[in-house]
């Protein structure tokens, strides 16, 4: 466990959907990007401080110019246990941008539910399952997936006869819906952006503070 506190971002993601999406369900899906975009950072944080206790030899970290943590191993060691040293810290920060890329996923899927659920509830439009999977392919390539949809579209007694009076093949999806699904799709490559944008500026954020206590940790130990 890290003996430094955890971090919290001085900003929050804002995603340009208000006008796509109901206000309270595009809150939540932002609080939870930030939330694991934060954790993310902090798990990484936590792993680097237990590599330099872990390792029998001197190791600091800066800040590079490109505002990430940068690893410096110092000491009378061998080659092979610098690399070694070297390739734990790649696969901590390799983590932890896998989980950042997961955590864009994950806000990708939630907004698209979203949308389409204020298209059923807001808007009265008819959003089965099957429907709901074409419309999402066309703002992701393999769409939603079928079983979330079932649980989140799926109408008790409602049987596969019962078709939608929007039922189509994905590929006639945009062109069949263009004033309803069109808007989500051009919007969600610069929604993806922004959530990027947003862990990088969390990024640099984060990693400036932890710096900053970092070498507090390393003044005090000194000085015990």
């Amino acid at each position: 466990m890290s003996d430094l506190p955890l971090l919290t971002p001085h900003d929050t993601p804002a995603m340009a959907l208000h006008h796509l999406v109901d206000d309270d369900r595009l809150d939540t899906v932002q609080t939870a990007f930030a939330t694991r975009v934060a954790t993310a950072y902090n798990r990484m944080f936590a792993d680097c401080l237990a590599l330099v206790d872990d390792q029998d030899a001197i190791v600091d970290y800066e800040l590079a110019e490109t505002e990430k943590i940068k690893l410096v191993v110092h000491g009378d060691l061998g080659d092979n246990d610098k690399q070694d040293i070297y390739h734990t810290f790649r696969v901590i920060t390799g983590r932890c941008g896998a989980q950042v890329g997961a955590a864009v996923k994950s806000s990708q899927f939630s907004l698209l539910t979203a949308y389409l659920l204020d298209q059923r509830d807001g808007v009265g439009r008819d959003i089965t399952p099957a429907v709901a999977h074409a419309l999402s392919r066309v703002v992701l390539p393999r769409g939603l997936s079928k079983t979330h949809l079932m649980k989140v579209f799926g109408q008790p007694g409602r049987t596969a006869a019962d078709k939608s009076a929007l039922n189509f093949n994905p590929e006639d999806a945009r062109a069949y819906w263009p004033p309803g699904i069109s808007p989500m799709a051009d919007s969600m490559a610069e929604i993806v952006a922004q959530m990027q944008l947003y862990s990088s500026r969390v990024r640099a954020d984060l990693a400036g503070q932890w710096i900053a206590q970092w070498e507090q940790r390393r003044r005090r130990r000194k000085a015990e």
